[in-house]
């Protein structure tokens, strides 16, 4: 059940002053984005845990539009808050060009690990995949080598 918890607080990431949100609970900062892992329920503040929830995407869902995705810093939770009308647009296009950036990184090293378990070399490899450091791309060589 959803409990209207509509306060006005200092932000534990940026430090900003954040007010109410007036139309619903305000649940994170307009300025960074950032929240606490504080709700069971939306607006209970009964969560025992207190971590820090950091954004790492925003997906546009059919039933609440523009929802920002958690990721607990004490936990590993994922929580999914509803965008307000006043957060940080900029800060938005950040997070969801951030996730691309990770996603697109995680598909270069599949890639890489799935070309080294099919028998190419190193430096046929390499040569083809310059996105990724020496380091990254030898971790994964010998995750293939020897997994």
């Amino acid at each position: 059940m959803f409990v209207k918890n509509d306060n006005e607080f200092i932000c534990q990431n940026c430090g900003k002053k954040v007010e109410k949100l007036k139309y619903t609970s305000r649940d994170h900062c307009n300025y960074c984005l950032h929240s606490l892992h504080v709700d069971i329920t939306p607006g209970d503040r009964m969560n025992e845990c207190k971590g820090l929830l950091v954004p790492i995407n925003v997906e546009e869902t059919s039933k609440k539009g523009k929802v920002i995705v958690y990721r607990c810093s004490r936990c590993g939770k994922e929580v999914r808050n509803i965008v307000a009308q006043d957060d940080n647009q900029e800060e938005i296009y950040k997070i969801v060009e951030n996730y691309a950036k990770e996603c697109a990184a995680e598909e270069t090293k599949e890639n890489a690990l799935r070309l080294f378990k099919n028998g190419a070399s190193y430096e046929l490899v390499r040569a083809s995949i310059t996105s990724l450091s020496d380091e990254e791309l030898r971790e994964i060589y010998e995750k293939a080598k020897n997994g």
